[in-house]
């Protein structure tokens, strides 16, 4: 299965605990195709943090980056 993201489309959800053993997720996997060759951003956190696809220019192949904006500059 997957979803089929189109311009501004986007998934919200607490993150929150499983409920037995109190612990939060410490993984997310990403998987995507873009149909676009620019830079997107996939996932952001308000004003904290984001991870971006970066366009791989001539390259068929693009990378992620995370940014984060240091404690007291939000």
């Amino acid at each position: 299965y997957a979803l089929d993201f189109r311009s501004s489309q986007y998934i919200e959800h607490l993150w929150t605990t499983d409920n037995t053993s109190g612990f939060y997720p410490d993984t997310i996997e990403f998987r995507f195709r873009s149909p676009e060759r620019q830079d997107q951003t996939i996932i952001q956190k308000g004003s904290e943090w984001a991870i971006s696809l970066q366009d791989g220019g001539v390259t068929d192949k693009g990378y992620l980056r995370k940014s984060s904006i240091p404690r007291g500059l939000c």
